[in-house]
């Protein structure tokens, strides 16, 4: 009876997750951007009806031994925030949102090349397109959305764990964070 659990865990093992398959395809909404059936900018607009809008914020940097940067964006009354850090020595990067100093959601894109980091920095300072912070994986890993306007930068984030976040950075914030990100991620 042993040796016939253990095979039938062994063939469940093998045979692939439906998440799996899931992860493999674009999510719908990237599918439809993709094929040129929606405006994914005022998809995410709609779908996040009532972004937070970081207002202020915080930058600090180490260096010597442990080179890291924190940078933390907050909502003008704090119930809101953005805390984005950066391991110096990978470049890796993490987003947490933040709402009502309870709930922290995390998303570590995947790290990406030198090349890759000044082209998105670029990108997003022009202030003219979508830009997707994504590496290799695309969307089986988390990815972030940037989408810049007038008047403020959106940051979207997604995970393939079914988790998504979004806030908004007025143009100050956001040209500082940008600033800093060149200066530590970089």
């Amino acid at each position: 009876m042993a040796g016939e659990s253990d095979d039938l865990y062994a063939d469940l093992r093998r045979r692939p997750h439906p998440a799996d398959a899931l992860q493999r395809q674009p999510p719908v909404l990237l599918q439809q951007f993709f094929n040129s059936e929606i405006d994914l900018d005022r998809e995410l607009a709609a779908r996040f009806g009532a972004i937070p809008l970081m207002s202020q914020s915080s930058f600090q940097t180490t260096r010597g031994r442990v080179h890291h940067g924190t940078a933390v964006l907050a909502s003008q009354d704090g119930a809101a925030g953005l805390r984005i850090e950066v391991d110096g020595a990978s470049r890796a990067l993490s987003f947490t949102y933040t709402l009502g100093s309870m709930i922290g959601v995390g998303f570590a894109p995947p790290r990406i090349g030198d090349a890759d980091r000044a082209a998105f920095l670029d990108t997003v300072r022009a202030g003219e397109e979508l830009v997707f912070l994504w590496g290799p994986p695309r969307w089986e890993k988390d990815y972030l959305i940037f989408s810049p306007h007038k008047y403020a930068l959106f940051v979207y984030a997604f995970s393939p764990r079914q988790t998504e976040a979004a806030a908004r950075l007025t143009n100050d914030v956001s040209t500082r964070l940008l600033d800093w990100l060149d200066t530590t991620w970089r």
